[in-house]
């Protein structure tokens, strides 16, 4: 699949899918261009930004400042975000809040005047027009999850959101349906569900985030009837260079070899590539007592995500996956 977006407030985002008929696509991220100017500091260098989501709380990531002050941060799924600047010792230097919600990037001055924002409490009405109720899950809290292989981690996330429930064929029920799930990745539509009983498994290793929508839906999710998979990947903008694998061997047979590549060039081009696979005698559970026949089962997950940065108004990214 191939996207082009125009960084402009009218953009435009084109989407081929391999083998498919065309759809059209949303960008659903944006660029945080943040300096940083401190009284009688010149190198940055120990310093880093912490962002975290500001509906959840939750900690987004981590990123370093060059030692110039500079940082930039690309692929920021649209949101609230609360940024801590922080020394190696996790002390809090400066807090500021900001919203993405444009590809246009965005140029933010952390300087010392700032300081950290006093806490308000006060009660506020909720928008009943559209109560947009949603979990979010960064790629740190991902990781942690336990599922019984690697190739299920994207059920653990749907069975750690609250009012998922599994019953007893393994399917998973939002909201009392287990078929009208809809997937959303890097703004494309995907309308199978990627659980085990109907579809290949969704790979949770290329996740850099996942929004779980489970009400209030924008009409962009078009037919969505119990809940949105909002998927955004990782890219080679996530560090300058990077390679991670795992590999694990348990009962029933079960292998999973999983791979993450990528890196980029002067933050002006960005590869990244992930690999996972999983086999086991016994896939779908629960089994017979008796040894049926076709039991095992197996799955191959490959994603490559390239991204340009043309100009300061356009972005190229280039998407293509199989399972």
């Amino acid at each position: 699949m191939i996207r082009v977006v125009y960084r402009i407030p009218f953009f435009l985002t084109i989407a081929f899918l391999f083998c498919s008929s065309s759809l059209f696509a949303q960008q659903t991220t944006g660029t945080l261009e943040i300096t940083t100017s401190l009284e009688g500091v010149t190198d940055y260098h120990g310093y880093i930004l912490r962002l975290f989501e500001s509906s959840t709380h939750r900690r987004f990531s981590d990123y370093e400042v060059s030692a110039t002050g500079t940082t930039t941060i690309h692929d920021l799924p649209f949101g609230n975000y609360s940024i801590w600047l922080m020394t190696s010792g996790d002390a809090i230097t400066l807090q500021q809040q900001v919203a993405v919600h444009s590809t246009v990037p965005i140029k933010l001055m952390l300087s010392k005047g700032q300081g950290i924002n006093p806490v308000i409490v006060e009660a506020q009405l909720p928008d009943i027009s559209r109560p947009v109720v949603k979990t979010v899950f960064p790629a740190s809290e991902i990781a942690i999850l336990p599922s019984p292989s690697s190739a299920m981690k994207m059920e653990a996330v749907l069975l750690n959101t609250p009012g998922v429930v599994p019953d007893e064929d393994g399917r998973l029920h939002m909201r009392g349906e287990d078929a009208q799930i809809q997937y959303v990745v890097d703004g494309i539509p995907i309308f199978t569900n990627q659980t085990e009983v109907y579809s290949s498994l969704f790979n949770a290793g290329l996740i850099k985030s996942a929004d779980i929508i489970r009400g209030g839906f924008n009409a962009e999710y078009g037919i969505a009837l119990s809940g949105v998979v909002n998927v955004h990947t990782r890219s080679g903008f996530d560090h300058p260079l990077f390679a991670d694998a795992t590999a694990s061997y348990g009962s029933f047979g079960t292998k999973d070899r999983t791979l993450s590549l990528g890196g980029n060039i002067d933050n002006s081009a960005a590869l990244f590539f992930s690999y996972g696979s999983s086999e086991t005698e016994r896939y779908l559970d629960p089994i017979r007592s008796f040894q049926p026949n076709h039991t095992d089962g197996y799955t191959h997950n490959y994603f490559a995500k390239a991204d340009f940065l043309l100009s300061d108004d356009i972005d190229l990214v280039l998407i293509g996956t199989t399972n």
